[in-house]
């Protein structure tokens, strides 16, 4: 089970086939951003954790629960 927005990352850049280099390049960003967001605990602005999921050829989705109630 993936535990972070890092470890998502990780595993949607592996199984897209891409490296650092590609990714970064694809979202306008350094090869350096991208690994200190799988690796290093940083965690992306959503703007760019959506381009790096298109990139990847995922989407990120929000969309409230069936009951709409609020989990705390």
């Amino acid at each position: 089970m993936i535990e972070d927005v890092g470890e998502l990352i990780l595993k949607c850049r592996k199984e897209a086939g891409l490296s650092l280099r590609e990714l970064a390049a694809a979202v306008g960003t350094q090869p350096h951003a991208i690994s200190q967001y799988e690796h290093k605990g940083i965690c992306p602005k959503v703007y760019m954790f959506e381009d790096i999921l298109n990139a990847c050829g995922y989407e990120l989705i929000v969309q409230r629960r069936p009951d709409g109630n609020q989990r705390r």
